[in-house]
């Protein structure tokens, strides 16, 4: 009984359940999930937000043009710094395709690996890069 009273306070800070205040679907639950913070222990990405004018970026990921998937849309207010897929986490090359939403509007973010600074993308419609772990790039500190 101990244990379980301890992991439900454990959780509580992370994990928080109530009710939905849509009066037409009552017991729905919403879930609030804290946001998860990059570990950088390979390939991650940081975008730089006083930069960056989009209200949404749309990444693709793989390992070259022609191996490459969606993998998420960040948005303006989400965390800055995330990291890769764990299966593209440590790649040799690692190639991004990145749309900037709504077009016309400022992108910028660095492709890291650990604490390198790799390549900076800054765009205001489709921008795509493919890049080795030991590139370097001034722009992205």
């Amino acid at each position: 009984m101990k244990n379980a009273i301890l992991i439900s306070l454990l959780l509580l800070p992370i994990i928080s359940i109530g009710q939905s205040t849509n009066l037409s679907n009552k017991k729905t639950p919403n879930l609030t999930v804290a946001p998860i913070q990059a570990r950088k222990a390979g390939w991650w990405i940081k975008v730089n937000t006083s930069k960056t004018e989009a209200s949404q970026i749309v990444f693709e990921i793989g390992t070259d043009d022609d191996n490459r998937q969606f993998w998420r849309k960040w948005n303006s207010g989400d965390p800055a710094e995330f990291d890769v897929p764990i299966e593209y986490t440590n790649v040799t090359e690692l190639y991004i395709h990145a749309s900037s939403n709504p077009g016309g509007k400022n992108s910028w973010f660095c492709m890291m690996y650990k604490e390198n600074g790799v390549k900076h993308f800054d765009f205001d419609d489709d921008e795509d890069h493919q890049e080795k772990q030991t590139g370097h790039d001034d722009e992205c500190k």
